[in-house]
């Protein structure tokens, strides 16, 4: 008779899911030999094991996104896997109950431990650790994780279970760093605020080991980023899809910038720009949040999407307005930036390959009628941003910024004994480990 650990695997199959991996408790070891994001007990009380797995990005979408033709389809394609892998997630819950076990679908994304900081954004049981445990990725130098069927560019879900599971082999911690990032790290290229390092590393521990990746210099860089509020590269040859700019930002590095402006700059910006409360919505309701499938399914797979961009733009209001229940954006297309992981492929060819699309993509920035346009200079998208960009007004503006003043606290401000007991206890066996090669000890659990 086969094990519980292949019967699972078998069912995932069926599922579509080929790359999978179990993590038990040999590999779920407890803080301080692991971060606190990796105890499966934030997610349900008596967790022992988890199970970990990944499905791949559309690759034409991120083509299209790259090389700045169209934002959209990779959007839609987000939209439609978060809510994929957190049904098939859900289909290995409903798996492991009938087999007479506990079990919990880790969502998506946006499930984060409540914190004094409420910006802290620490998730309660994070993939990436969780797919370092189960064997199936490691870190890349940028400090995405990486599978050998996918590269960086996937969606991650994962279950915690009361059963106690026999771990799949781990993956080397220098798997990708040494064999495959050390020839290429084009990922810091395409990083528009720099937030890592291209020669100097660092590491965090996961089950008492070392797993290197890049030196950060903050990571409330890549959240700024990432969200879409400062879009342009420091050199001014590119950007992301981001709809803003900060423009102390404009033109500079970051390396030695302190945090606490990185941090105000990041909150001013984003009560500025009278639309993030709704964005930051979108995120979280699509990914955190499971909806019924009939909602998913009425998003057209990235094969099978319109050709006009007309239509596109269509289908992805609709479903975010009608089914996520957000009105009211120009552009729902939030996912504007994760350069450093849509690149990363599963082989250098292709890496090199994407990134050569991002590098000759140009600059994008809202035009009158606040759609994205492209020009090819930055002093093309300077005068543009100044003179002929769309622009909120004053009322929206104010009423955005009340709502975003309530949100993230709503959701995530509030005091875990646990969580910070933990993170303290982390952040100290990481300082001795650090201290013990001489690398820096800042470090985000």
């Amino acid at each position: 008779m086969n094990t519980l650990e292949e019967r699972i695997k078998e069912f995932a199959r069926k599922q579509g899911i080929e790359c999978l991996g179990i993590a038990g408790p040999d590999r779920l070891k407890p803080v301080p030999e692991s971060p606190p994001s990796l105890d499966p007990g934030f997610i349900m009380k008596g967790a022992r094991s988890a199970i970990v797995f990944a499905l791949p990005m559309n690759v034409p979408a991120i083509y299209d996104f790259l090389s700045k033709k169209s934002a959209t389809p990779h959007n839609i394609d987000q939209k439609r896997m978060v809510q994929v892998v957190f049904w098939k997630a859900t289909r290995i819950q409903e798996f492991l109950e009938k087999e007479g076990f506990k079990a919990h679908v880790v969502r998506t994304n946006s499930d984060y431990r409540r914190s004094p900081n409420p910006f802290a954004t620490h998730p309660s049981f994070s993939h990436r650790f969780g797919a370092i445990a189960a064997g199936i990725a490691a870190h890349g130098w940028s400090g995405n994780v990486m599978t050998r069927e996918y590269g960086a560019a996937i969606y991650m879900s994962s279950v915690v279970t009361d059963a106690e599971l026999k771990s799949d082999q781990p993956l080397d911690p220098r798997y990708f760093i040494d064999g495959y990032c050390s020839k290429c790290k084009l990922c810091v290229k395409t990083c528009a605020v720099q937030m890592f390092q291209e020669h100097e590393e660092e590491f965090v521990l996961v089950n008492g080991d070392r797993h290197p990746r890049a030196k950060r210099y903050n990571i409330n860089l890549c959240n700024t980023s990432c969200f879409g509020l400062h879009g342009v590269t420091w050199d001014k040859k590119s950007s992301s899809w981001g709809r803003y700019w900060i423009k102390d930002w404009v033109g500079k590095t970051f390396k030695s910038t302190k945090k606490v402006k990185v941090f105000k700059d990041m909150l001013q910006q984003g009560f500025l720009t009278g639309t993030s409360f709704r964005r930051y919505e979108v995120i979280r309701r699509m990914a955190s949040i499971r909806w019924p499938e009939e909602y998913y399914q009425s998003l057209p797979d990235t094969h099978n999407l319109p050709d006009s961009e007309e239509e596109q733009v269509r289908i992805q209001r609709e479903y975010s307005a009608e089914k996520l229940g957000v009105r009211g954006l120009d552009d729902y297309n939030v996912s504007t930036c994760a350069h450093c992981a849509l690149i990363c492929g599963p082989t250098l060819k292709e890496t090199s390959r994407r990134y050569k699309m991002l590098a000759k993509g140009g600059i994008v920035v809202p035009g009158p009628d606040g759609v994205m346009k492209r020009v090819e200079t930055f002093e093309e998208a300077e005068d543009l941003i100044e003179n002929g960009s769309y622009k909120l007004g004053f009322i929206e503006k104010t009423l955005d910024g009340i709502l975003l003043l309530f949100q993230f606290p709503w959701f995530y401000f509030g005091f875990n004994p646990k969580s910070i007991w933990q993170g303290f206890r982390y952040r100290r066996a990481l300082k001795k480990s650090r201290q013990e090669v001489n690398l820096p000890i800042d470090i985000l659990n």
